[in-house]
């Protein structure tokens, strides 16, 4: 990969200027805003839980790696999007499964691994079968339904399942960026990083909301 190499996916970018995708790049606050929500919600908490402390920041890092491959839009950029957000999904399926399902170590792993082989086969998935690149997100829904339809009537369990809902939207929003283009100059991928700040509230807020095993 050209580290350097500028990167044009997304209808509102027409150049490679750092400015081109304004909506995309600003639109990146609502995961900060979700971070500043649950970092108070977390204080209120009591301050001492220090997983759903990790998933805040991650939170966080995800906002800012979007925002610059949404500004300098390249391969190095890139990277800077991907991986906090390859980072928080393991995390949380590790937090989530062992939290809200009360699975031993043992098992928790087994999905991660299971995820982990199941996640990079999406890159194989011919273009016009991709969902404008959407179907990488898949096994993460996928894993999301899995957690809420587990959980069963735990507290916790309408918001995993309002998750979920957050996510079909923010996955349609990010699938028809490409194909609005001539209706929609600027695209829809703004959309989806404003849901998916929804998203990634809800998710965070579920473990602060249910205490640690001691």
């Amino acid at each position: 990969m050209d580290f350097w190499a500028p990167i044009d996916n997304y209808c509102e970018r027409l150049d490679p200027s750092f400015w081109a995708e304004p909506l995309n790049a600003l639109s990146n606050a609502a995961f900060l805003i979700a971070a500043v929500l649950l970092l108070k919600k977390y204080v209120k908490e009591g301050g001492e839980d220090r997983e759903a402390l990790v998933l805040i920041l991650l939170v966080m890092v995800v906002g800012w790696g979007s925002f610059l491959f949404h500004t300098f839009a390249n391969g190095l950029s890139m990277m800077a999007d991907v991986i906090p957000i390859a980072v928080f999904v393991v995390t949380y399926i590790w937090v989530s499964f062992r939290r809200l399902l009360n699975w031993r170590w043992g098992s928790t792993l087994a999905a991660m691994l299971m995820f982990l082989c199941v996640a990079p086969m999406m890159n194989h998935v011919p273009p016009a079968l991709a969902f404008n690149g959407s179907v990488a997100y898949f096994p993460c829904f996928a894993m999301l339904v899995i957690l809420a339809l587990g959980m069963g009537k735990h507290p916790q369990a309408k918001t995993l399942w309002m998750a979920a809902g957050v996510f079909v939207v923010s996955l349609c929003f990010r699938s028809l960026d490409m194909h609005m283009c001539d209706a929609l100059a600027f695209g829809t991928h703004f959309l989806w990083h404003s849901f998916n700040g929804v998203l990634l509230y809800l998710l965070v807020a579920a473990i602060l909301a249910t205490p640690r095993r001691r």
